[in-house]
């Protein structure tokens, strides 16, 4: 079946993208009004969002299918800091990636896909030759907050959510919602072992102070800093590596639009602990 998305013609990622439904009346302005398939501010990018929806283009010779159909495994996050080579351009279009991935997964927003299909230099690097868009929805399966690995699933999202709690917008009683009884259910889930003296050492070190430079946030409850791994837990749990973030620093190191930067001056920061420095 994974025979089947591999994409005969070449589109342009401007109609793919218009045919989803997304605004793409921004793409006229630039210096040529008249050609705004032709603008490199979006032409060139990978992923696409608006409020309540994600484009992405991927790879068709990435995607695989197992007994839960088709996919991809994606760590747009990480690329940037296993690959240091890669260029300015390059990192910004893998950061833009995880954050649609992030959207879509908070959001619980369907993802249209742009297949590309195209061969290979001697480098290792792609060509487009096909383009096309899939008909049918993708959705994020699982996303790792820590990390950004996700999976990205064909196919609509089994468990709907509303992405709007506010009831003045919803329009019906909130008294029929939710539950004061909720059925306990039984789940499983993986992890990456974390050894718990980095923790305390970080904690220890912190003086229960937010580590963010500029913050200086502190309580003197355990349990208010959260101990962040700048490179992601798998790639390093070392002291030099983590710092101790208060909640909404810890969120902004994850979720801001300006993460790369925060998370570079907070790798500045710990590294002063390295036995090395």
């Amino acid at each position: 079946m994974i025979a089947k998305l591999k994409p005969t013609t070449h589109q342009r990622v401007y109609d793919l993208v218009g045919e989803t439904g997304m605004d793409v009346s921004d793409w006229a302005n630039y210096k040529r009004p008249d050609a705004p398939a032709t603008n490199p501010k979006y032409c060139y990018e990978w992923a696409f969002r608006d409020d309540d929806r994600v484009v992405v283009c991927l790879w068709f010779e990435e995607m695989r299918e197992d007994s839960d159909g088709i996919h991809q495994l994606l760590d747009y996050r990480e690329r940037p800091i296993l690959q240091p080579d890669l260029g300015a351009t390059h990192k910004k279009r893998c950061w833009s990636m995880d954050r649609a991935f992030r959207t879509a997964y908070k959001g619980n927003l369907l993802v249209r896909v742009i297949i590309v299909d195209g061969p290979k230099d001697d480098k290792g690097d792609r060509s487009v030759k096909n383009r096309s868009l899939d008909a049918e929805p993708w959705h994020i399966a699982r996303y790792d907050e820590e990390t950004g690995t996700c999976r990205l699933q064909r196919g609509s999202n089994p468990v709907e959510t509303a992405n709007d709690d506010t009831y003045d917008d919803l329009g019906f009683d909130p008294e029929l919602i939710g539950s004061d009884a909720a059925e306990r259910i039984r789940t499983t889930s993986s992890g990456v072992k974390r050894d718990p003296a980095v923790r305390r050492a970080v904690i220890k070190r912190s003086r229960l102070t937010c580590e963010s430079p500029g913050c200086g946030a502190k309580r003197d409850y355990q349990g208010f800093l959260d101990v962040h791994h700048i490179l992601g837990v798998e790639k390093s749990d070392r002291t030099w590596t983590c710092v101790a973030l208060c909640p909404n620093c810890h969120r902004e190191a994850h979720a801001s639009p300006e993460s790369e930067a925060i998370n570079l001056r907070l790798l500045e920061f710990a590294n002063r602990f390295s036995p090395k420095a």
